[in-house]
């Protein structure tokens, strides 16, 4: 696929970004080649710092591309194919909140690799490699991760979140989970009623389902 590339909206002059995902600085006075700028990384987001008289802003990736492309939105920028690191103009989509976590179910993008490295996966684990690092060694969702342990056998710690009366463990994310997947319209103040949990237990546990 031929690159294209085109002048970053308010940065016209100093930075273009590609289609192909890719973000550069322009020639400048005491800086006179192109450099491909090289990503970092923050909650699994790619971004780079854009600097213009004086002032230095962090911008994600994905936005970017989106901006200088189809031009600026409020809406949320979805990754197609569930690939966070992927930002091909390709694989972007302007989209509601909502949309973009029903996408995710409905797809079901990230259970990919966990069944792709299944195998690996549990190797790993019984090895004693984390969750944090499984997820980013195989690139899967935390979520469909520790179901798929739980499903095949594994114990995971009962973890607390917050001090409430009722503990928060993986069986009863697993069910407010399916709650939402079988009606992704749900309130949280619906599932509150029928799970027994506080409103901001809800609210922290959807937060992580999304």
């Amino acid at each position: 696929m031929e690159e294209i590339w085109k002048d970053i909206p308010e940065y016209e002059g100093y930075y273009q970004a590609s289609n192909l995902g890719n973000i550069k600085s322009l020639p400048k006075k005491y800086k006179p080649l192109e450099r491909i700028l090289k990503p970092q990384q923050r909650n699994n987001y790619l971004f780079v710092c854009l600097s213009k008289n004086g002032e230095s802003k962090s911008q994600n990736i994905h936005r970017i591309i989106m901006k200088t492309f189809k031009g600026e939105s409020n809406l949320t920028v979805n990754h197609i194919d569930g690939n966070k690191h992927n930002n091909k103009l390709e694989n972007l989509e302007y989209c509601t909140p909502r949309d973009n976590s029903r996408h995710v179910f409905i797809s079901k993008i990230k259970t990919t690799n966990t069944e792709k490295f299944k195998e690996e996966i549990m190797k790993d684990y019984k090895n004693g490699v984390t969750l944090t690092k499984l997820t980013k060694k195989y690139h899967v969702d935390l979520r469909h991760l520790k179901i798929f342990l739980l499903e095949n056998g594994f114990e995971l710690k009962e973890r607390r979140i917050g001090k409430y009366s009722r503990v928060i463990n993986e069986k009863i994310i697993k069910e407010v989970n399916m709650m939402y997947e079988e009606n992704p319209n749900i309130s949280n103040k619906e599932i509150s009623k029928k799970t027994g949990l506080s409103g901001s237990s809800v609210t922290r546990i959807m937060q992580e389902i999304c």
